[in-house]
């Protein structure tokens, strides 16, 4: 869509899709459609199919760049959708890819969830502090994987030392 003089694109999940026409929310037109099943001017025609979503970021294209951007106008009616894929992934992120560290597979798809696990340095694609992290959830969730598959991300980082609270003594064999 188009925002402030720029091609935007917005990425984010779909939540609900929702099809509405306003002439078979009118009475007498309900009791017609209750007998015939149908109104050729009207049914399908007149149809509005709206979808609801939640924007998890904003980028905007300039001079073959991809930068980070802010979602401010609502795109107009018509602007197309697109399924997200590799090929986007891949097009968005061009520009960081010695920077990511690939997690698994993003639930429900087949494209590799890239993350940014940057070391704590001020040097080059650090974050120049540290940051504490807590994986929670009920048991048989996941929290051991991805705490495995993170360390193994941050383990990348030579200069980078990491403390792990372990009291059920999972971790020790797995990283000494």
């Amino acid at each position: 869509y188009y925002q402030d003089g720029k091609d935007l694109y917005a990425l984010g999940q779909i939540t609900e899709i929702m099809m509405q026409n306003i002439w078979t929310q009118d009475p007498t037109m309900r009791g017609i459609i209750r007998q015939r099943g149908r109104v050729d001017p009207i049914t399908e025609k007149q149809d509005i199919h709206m979808a609801k979503m939640i924007i998890s970021s904003v980028f905007s294209v300039h001079d073959n760049s991809v930068q980070p951007s802010l979602f401010g106008t609502v795109p107009s009616t018509g602007t197309r959708i697109k399924l997200f894929d590799d090929k986007i992934m891949n097009a968005l992120l061009a520009d960081y890819q010695d920077e990511l560290f690939y997690l698994g597979k993003t639930y429900g798809t087949d494209f590799n969830l890239p993350m940014w696990l940057k070391h704590f340095g001020p040097e080059k694609h650090g974050v120049g502090e540290a940051y504490h992290i807590g994986i929670f959830g009920k048991t048989g969730s996941g929290k051991s994987v991805l705490a495995k598959m993170m360390i193994t991300g941050y383990l990348r980082h030579k200069g980078m030392s990491i403390y792990i609270l372990d009291p059920q003594g999972e971790f020790s064999t797995e990283f000494s």
